[in-house]
């Protein structure tokens, strides 16, 4: 787990009011320079005050998300205009679990075969379906439990 030049960062800000992404552009001891952060929902450049607390999130190339608590601390106008964030380097990087994709919870009926014939066919209900799979309520020796089934 590092943090480089080029890292992409998705920052949301403590308090809750805005999302943005941007890219690590420079590192030096102690902080990071990003480029202008872009305003999730706009689109558009934006223009984030001193001391603006954020929870900067990256993902490292084995798909890990890491965060780690930051603060505004000043500008710079080099080749590009760039935002000066504290940066305690990695031991302030803590290891997100975050989900690709939402979880929505429906109680719907399934039906589960086996291609390679390892289980008997069986009906049972879900308990919440994802784009990368669904939470299965499975009875087991007379007892419910739930299984996710990707």
């Amino acid at each position: 787990m590092e943090l480089k030049i080029g890292t992409s960062l998705m920052l949301e800000e403590v308090n809750g009011e805005g999302k943005y992404y941007c890219k690590v552009v420079e590192e030096g001891e102690g902080y990071i320079y990003i480029d202008y952060p872009i305003h999730q929902a706009t689109k558009k450049s934006a223009f984030l005050l001193m001391h603006t607390r954020l929870k900067a999130y990256f993902v490292e190339g084995d798909g890990v998300t890491y965060h780690f608590l930051t603060e505004v601390i000043g500008r710079i106008k080099k080749e590009i205009p760039m935002i000066q964030l504290h940066y305690k380097g990695k031991e302030s990087l803590v290891k997100h679990q975050r989900r690709e994709y939402v979880r929505v919870e429906a109680t719907l009926p399934a039906a589960l075969h086996s291609l390679d014939g390892t289980f008997e066919p069986f009906t049972t209900i879900t308990k919440n379906i994802s784009a990368s799979g669904a939470l299965l309520a499975v009875k087991e020796k007379g007892v419910f439990f739930k299984r996710e089934i990707q």
